[in-house]
């Protein structure tokens, strides 16, 4: 009788928890909602799939996200990256209604972060948004998102990392991951398309690879 799910944890987790939302609603599998199904253009409701509990975006639960690193910008974002064991490949789940409903950034979660995952996340946050930039279409506002994510990142990312405690630095991260994470819905680029098949077939950490 639960009414939504709260995911809490870094992008890995915040994508389990999306997951989680979608499948609680359907009998299908998760691959279904990925590049190797129809993603959701099929995901239509009507008389039929109700016959065959199939899938009703109406019923997908609401989810509150409360990232504790700062770069993923899965917290408000309709896509979850998960790896296909069998196959080492890394899919990405997508439904528009798995869009979080409250995202709750709060820097104090982020305090116990290793420097190499905060240093990792960081990288990932800043490529988002170097990347968006730099994709050939014109969307003049993920621009501008995407360059002041960026000057917030070279801003505060060596200050995270030199003083852990500073709140105000961590605060500014979270806040330019969620930006970078917003620019990419322009696009991305090549490091995402070497970094996603680097972390399914090495098991290295994404903003590593």
């Amino acid at each position: 009788n639960h009414d939504g799910v709260i995911a809490f944890g870094g992008g890995s987790s915040l994508d389990v928890g999306k997951s989680i939302a979608l499948l609680e609603s359907n009998n299908r599998p998760l691959w279904d909602f990925s590049g190797g199904g129809s993603f959701w253009t099929e995901n239509y409701y009507n008389e039929s799939m109700a016959k065959n509990k199939m899938s009703n975006p109406d019923n997908i639960r609401l989810m509150i996200a409360i990232p504790t690193t700062e770069g993923t910008g899965s917290e408000i974002t309709r896509a979850a990256d998960i790896i296909k064991e069998n196959t080492k490949i890394r899919n990405i789940v997508f439904h528009p209604k798995v869009l979080t409903t409250v995202t709750i950034g709060d820097p104090k979660v982020t305090l116990g972060l290793p420097s190499f995952l905060t240093a990792a996340t960081g990288m990932d946050a800043f490529t988002h948004c170097a990347e968006a930039y730099l994709v050939d279409s014109f969307h003049p506002m993920a621009d501008a998102l995407a360059v002041e994510g960026m000057k917030m990142i070279v801003a505060n990312l060596p200050k995270v990392l030199d003083e852990p405690g500073n709140l105000d630095a961590r605060g500014k991260m979270l806040l330019a991951a969620s930006m970078g994470a917003t620019a990419f819905q322009k696009g991305l680029g090549m490091i995402h398309s070497m970094a996603h098949p680097l972390s399914a077939e090495f098991n290295i950490h994404h903003g590593l690879a």
